[in-house]
């Protein structure tokens, strides 16, 4: 696996640390399962959480290939080469934004951490940046 400096957008460590917390949160949960059975769907909504945290921090990311295309991993490691001249609408949504591909999207965290050369790859060849 490549470090996350080495790609021009990343989610940043902070993510990790949260992921962290979920899973402690579901094992304190599961702990003091025998004093409320309340406890066991909160374990399960952690745990979910905390799984869906780690995946998004070590799967999502994008690589610039060259100055035309690059290549997008989906938060469970699904890889896809996509083109700037390609995209067809940018949809912002409140906490992140969707580039949007007659084939396919991009989604990208608010919070993500992205590099001036994957900005200025998009607004070049893209009229919707």
């Amino acid at each position: 696996m490549k470090k996350h400096s080495e790609k021009d957008m990343y989610l940043p460590a902070w993510l990790l640390g949260l992921a962290v917390i979920f899973f402690a949160a579901a094992v304190l949960c599961v702990i003091f399962i025998h004093d409320r059975l309340l406890m066991i769907p909160c374990a399960v909504i952690c745990a979910l959480v905390g799984i869906a945290a780690a995946l998004c921090w070590n799967n999502q990311w994008i690589k610039v290939i060259n100055e035309e295309e690059f290549v997008y991993s989906s938060m469970f490691g699904r890889k896809t080469t996509y083109r700037f001249a390609d995209i067809v609408e940018v949809k912002k949504n409140a906490d992140s934004q969707d580039l949007i591909f007659s084939d396919g999207k991009v989604h990208i965290e608010s919070c993500a951490v992205i590099s001036a050369n994957l900005i200025n790859s998009a607004r070049k060849y893209s009229k919707y940046l």
